[in-house]
């Protein structure tokens, strides 16, 4: 009931072209008229429609994925610029959450986004939960990205071909499995002890 009462009031506030900082645009992009749900449905739908708001709001999926708190800290001082900072965790939790729940479904389904999660966990020596992490971030992006574009999230190979499910599948299972002995070296020590003690 709650979830039909909030899609409804997002639906309303989308198609009434109203956002959270009364700001509006001169010329209504496709964004405008396309259906927020069905273009994020597959991308965690309702929250990430009612965090984003309308993508005009933000000046580029940077801008967006900054809000949602999944980047780095920034650490400068004088000549210093201190990369590796943890995230900042500054934005709004349940948006955060969702789009962390929604990463973990998709670096199993997109080819471009299992190619990250491998990439950091083969090579950045990230451990599931950052390498999640860092899927998100880019998911916000992409979020973002459908959103302002009025376009469908569409899966795609690494050379930008649109792939079905079932080949992306396939494609993550050939090339971007990870095996379980560099995820047993990449657990987090603390769970581990945690578990142990």
């Amino acid at each position: 009931m709650l979830r039909t009462r909030l899609e409804a009031g997002i639906t309303r506030r989308w198609k009434a072209g109203g956002n959270l900082r009364g700001r509006d645009s001169a010329t209504p992009s496709k964004a405008a008229t396309a259906e927020p749900d069905a273009l994020l449905a597959t991308m965690g739908g309702p929250v990430l429609v009612a965090g984003l708001g309308r993508p005009q709001r933000f000046a580029n999926g940077a801008a967006f994925k900054a809000f949602t708190g999944l980047t780095p800290r920034a650490s400068e001082t004088g000549q210093t610029d201190r990369k590796g900072q943890p995230i900042s965790k500054a934005g709004p939790s349940r948006l955060c959450d969702q789009l962390v729940c929604s990463a973990q479904v998709a670096h199993r389904t997109d080819p471009q986004l299992a190619e990250v999660y491998h990439r950091q966990m083969t090579q950045h020596g990230a451990h599931h939960t950052k390498a999640v992490c860092v899927v998100a971030a880019r998911l916000a992006e992409r979020a973002w990205t459908v959103l302002a574009r009025g376009e469908p999230y569409v899966l795609r190979d690494l050379d930008g071909t649109p792939v079905t499910p079932e080949r992306a599948k396939r494609i993550i299972a050939d090339r971007y499995a990870v095996a379980d002995e560099v995820r047993r070296r990449r657990r987090s020590r603390k769970t581990i002890r945690h578990a142990v003690g």
